[in-house]
């Protein structure tokens, strides 16, 4: 007898669609130990907590009629959603232990019946309750008509796309396309195949030393740390222009260098791990990505700063201050979920454009104290870092030359909330979901860029960039010492 005087253990207790709802999730697990089971289950806890917070209130409204009450089945069900709110959720214990307590409490005949449980498939059994409470919720939703708002609606849409356990279990044995992901790890429509979805770290970890679709870009920003920390401790010493700085010159070039060399490798662990299979962890590990851009430009802002205004020290100390705190907020402003969208992409390049501008201000100043011809000059290096930069930018911004293949037919849909709601509409969601990349017959040919999966995309192309317009910076900086000194 429950607390709530709902009786729990016996299999008389659940109703015939409930015993066939459990041996179906029972024979169509997917967890395997060749994955870790611990993160897979928790990532399945965490999206099922998400559901029932935002749909317990509009349950407990349907549950006062007392007619709900008469039917054991449905009460018992009910009794189980209060419970995991109250343990779960109100009291922020998210933890398997007592998800699985509860799980025991309510449906632990039903789970045991016909398959016995020992400590090592604890994993397995909590996580085929959370799939039976999750299409429990769904049925007794569409049974009783209970209405949605449009954001839970556009929630159980993507729901439909997040072929997760699917994905996890063909990502643990080979490379996937760009149609198996699930639709929160699709970024780029034009990269199609070549794609991994890892459970582990470790997994993740492995494949820098695989060949994927990432694999270009992590290697090229790996050469490239090696490359800047080579010249930050060998080139840069032993230049004319290192011997006749000062502590302050050598102290914000030396600053410029690591936060190339931190904004390079946090593009390294990105690209490493944005095949993980935890949502969550995928998102912070892109903001490390985002920060590390965001520091480099400031760090770069500030070294021409220093330069421009070291004669006056209270204009440069106003203005590295002010650049610093920008910074601060740039980086708070890269960690909002808004900012990793893939729809954001232009907001991302205005962001770290508009970030770059801050460093006209320093020129207008030295233009007002030293002179336009002077500041001109002085300046006039930084172009080629600029240049490089740019061109970078086009082709991150327009994703060419991606855009350009044809070895596949390239989907028109765009990746938004916008475009789920129009495959709903269209009633193509299921159709989507299934899809498989439609090849042309110019498959094999080098000229139709099938190969952009693997080199030269528009990111590949923008990471090069990048380590140029590092590179121009150092060179035009020690051009714009030489001239101050």
């Amino acid at each position: 007898m429950s607390s709530t005087g709902v009786e729990v253990h016996g299999s008389d207790l659940f109703d015939e669609h409930d015993q066939k709802l459990m041996q179906r999730i029972k024979s169509q697990s997917e967890l395997n130990s060749d994955a870790s089971l611990e993160e897979r289950v928790l990532e399945r806890f965490d999206r099922f907590l998400a559901k029932l917070e935002s749909r317990i209130e509009d349950f407990e409204k349907y549950f006062t009629d007392s007619a709900y009450k008469s039917n054991q089945t449905h009460y018992t069900f009910f009794e189980a959603l209060k419970s995991i709110k109250g343990a779960v959720i109100q009291n922020q214990q998210r933890s398997l232990h007592a998800f699985g307590q509860i799980l025991d409490r309510y449906y632990g005949s039903l789970l045991d019946e016909k398959k016995e449980y020992d400590s090592t498939d604890m994993y397995e059994k909590i996580s085929t309750g959370l799939q039976f409470l999750d299409e429990k919720i769904d049925l007794f939703e569409k049974t009783f008509n209970i209405p949605l708002s449009p954001q839970e609606h556009l929630g159980k849409l993507k729901e439909k796309l997040y072929n997760f356990d699917k994905a996890v279990a063909a990502g643990s044995k080979r490379l996937l396309h760009f149609y198996e992901l699930p639709f929160q790890w699709r970024e780029n429509k034009y990269i199609i195949y070549g794609y991994r979805f890892n459970s582990g770290h470790l997994s993740a970890l492995k494949s820098v030393f695989q060949l994927h679709n990432e694999t270009a870009n992590i290697w090229t920003h790996i050469f490239g740390s090696l490359l800047l920390l080579y010249i930050m401790l060998k080139h840069y010493p032993a230049t004319e222009i290192y011997a006749r700085s000062s502590f302050g010159d050598k102290l914000v070039t030396n600053c410029f260098f690591l936060a190339s060399i931190k904004c390079l490798m946090s593009s390294v662990v990105w690209h490493t791990y944005d095949c993980i299979s935890q949502l969550k962890l995928r998102k912070r590990f892109a903001c490390i990505d985002y920060t590390g851009i965001t520091v480099l430009i400031t760090a770069s802002i500030i070294t021409t700063e220093h330069i421009a205004l070291k004669e006056f020290p209270a204009a440069e100390l106003g203005f590295i201050s002010f650049s610093t705190i920008a910074g601060i907020v740039g980086v708070l402003f890269t960690w909002s979920e808004f900012f990793d969208k893939p729809e954001s992409r232009p907001v991302r390049i205005l962001f770290f454009i508009s970030l770059s501008a801050l460093g006209v201000a320093a020129f207008c100043s030295s233009a007002v104290l030293k002179g336009l011809e002077y500041s001109l000059h002085l300046y006039a290096p930084l172009l080629k870092s600029f240049v490089w930069y740019l061109t970078g930018v086009q082709f991150y911004g327009t994703l060419v030359p991606e855009r350009w293949r044809n070895d596949v037919i390239v989907d028109k849909l765009d990746i938004c909330d916008e475009a789920i709601s129009e495959l709903e509409k269209s009633d193509k969601l299921d159709e989507y979901l299934n899809k498989t990349p439609d090849e042309t017959p110019m498959r094999k040919s080098w000229f139709s860029m099938w190969w952009v999966d693997y080199v030269f995309s528009s990111h590949h192309i923008w990471h090069i960039f990048v380590l140029l317009g590092v590179l121009g910076h150092y060179s035009a900086i020690l051009e714009m010492f030489s001239l101050v000194n």
